[in-house]
């Protein structure tokens, strides 16, 4: 819920995360449905996420991984299709 208008969270259509600790990967997952990706990017190694899917408003997904060798991240986007409604 957005605090100002009461209204939903739009940005994302679908947050997922994966973290070894179940209860960061929850409390991330509903702290980055309101985020843009470049603020996702920056906390993923401090909050100790692994990996994060998302699927935005447009339906457009996208991979956010960390690198653990380095701590540095890697960034995988693709596009996701959606079905045609009137075919």
């Amino acid at each position: 819920m957005i605090r100002t208008s009461g209204g939903c969270a739009d940005r994302y259509r679908s947050v997922t995360t994966v973290s070894g600790n179940a209860t960061a990967a929850d409390a991330m997952s509903t702290a980055f449905s309101l985020m843009e990706e470049p603020q996702i990017r920056s906390l993923l190694p401090q909050a100790g996420i692994e990996r994060v899917h998302l699927i935005d408003a447009k339906g457009t997904a996208s991979e956010l991984v960390t690198l653990k060798t380095t701590g540095r991240l890697a960034y995988l986007s693709t596009a996701f299709v959606r079905a045609r409604r009137d075919a």
